[in-house]
């Protein structure tokens, strides 16, 4: 077996200056944050978020072992596919090279990128329960499946079908299927930042018999890109999609990523996007607890910084119009905005 590609990871712009909280906000962002500084208490805190993660997918149905361990035995052809999505001229920004959801390399390693599927499966198991330890089985297909729900009302407004897709921070490609799902003759190009996460996706559409007519039709495929440079042409897609992706970024890559997609957008094409909602009464319990939202923030870096985007603002600043939002789960929403 051959060893992983190293992966070059240049530093780019400065961090953004953190924003002003009240004192308890600090306080507990400064206790949180020392405990996970220091590698043994990481690991074990890591250790233990990874624990309850496998053991509420065994509730749901999600055998770890066959999903991870399933993966794992395939590392050679996995390798294989990295070295066709890698793009040594990316520059790895970076925001992205902090430590994301407990991992130490954030998406930048194999653990994620072959964890990620079932990860997804257990960590949504209760979005439409009562609380953490109601699951349901289908809760993240049904989160995806009301994104499209509503993003499909919404651009059915304009009668709006599109035929070429981005899928921006398609991560290790549920959301791009879904997109293909969703649009059955449209073309899907899924863009992340990971190359180990394009590698698992890439590998999951050449092997899974559920995929064999999407990837005999090529209407599926997948590029090493940032969010904020995708390298395509100018007005070339009528549809970006970005799932569960903006609370992972600071504002200023916020930005500069939705300045892209209009950019490749063709003029009357949207912008689409499901995240959490800071509004909702379920968001706003994290935000007023200093000690959980610390914690929380603990694993989504950007957090603080996505809670307080004026979305509206910005996504008029980037050239968008007709901006419609619509909740599609208790702690999520849908944004569709058109050039």
């Amino acid at each position: 077996m051959s060893s992983s590609p190293s992966l070059e990871v240049p530093p780019i712009s400065p961090t953004p200056t953190e924003l002003r909280q009240p004192l308890s906000y600090r306080v507990a962002d400064k206790v949180v944050g020392t405990l996970f500084s220091i590698d043994p208490i990481f690991n074990v805190l890591a250790k233990k978020a990874r624990e309850s993660i496998i053991a509420r997918g065994e509730k749901i149905g999600v055998s770890w072992s066959e999903r991870v361990e399933g993966l794992k035995r395939h590392k050679a052809e996995l390798e294989t596919e990295y070295e066709g999505v890698y793009r040594k001229r990316v520059v790895i920004p970076e925001y992205y090279q902090k430590p994301f959801h407990a991992y130490k390399e954030g998406n930048l390693g194999w653990a994620p990128a072959i964890e990620f599927e079932a990860a997804s499966l257990s960590v949504h198991a209760p979005t439409y329960t009562g609380g953490p330890t109601e699951l349901e089985e289908d809760g993240d297909a049904k989160l995806r499946g009301n994104f499209h729900k509503r993003m499909k009302e919404m651009l059915a407004k304009y009668s709006f079908v599109p035929s070429r897709i981005v899928d921006v921070g398609c991560a290790a490609g549920m959301s791009t299927f879904c997109l293909q799902a969703s649009f059955p003759k449209a073309e899907v190009l899924g863009v992340d930042l990971s190359p180990y996460m394009l590698a698992v996706a890439k590998y999951n559409l050449n092997t899974r018999p559920e995929l064999a007519q999407v990837k005999r039709e090529g209407r599926v495929d997948y590029v090493h890109a940032a969010g904020e440079d995708l390298g395509l042409p100018d007005a070339s897609v009528d549809l970006v999609s970005i799932c569960l992706v903006n609370h992972e970024l600071p504002n200023e890559a916020a930005r500069a990523v939705f300045r892209e997609a209009h950019r490749v957008l063709r003029p009357g094409g949207a912008l689409a996007f499901m995240d959490m909602d800071p509004t909702v009464p379920a968001f706003q319990r994290i935000v007023k607890n200093p000690m959980l939202f610390a914690l929380f923030k603990s694993t989504e870096p950007w957090l603080k910084e996505y809670v307080v985007l004026d979305l509206p603002s910005e996504l008029a600043r980037a050239g968008f119009s007709h901006m419609d939002v619509r909740g599609n789960s208790p702690r999520h929403r849908t944004v569709v905005a058109f050039k």
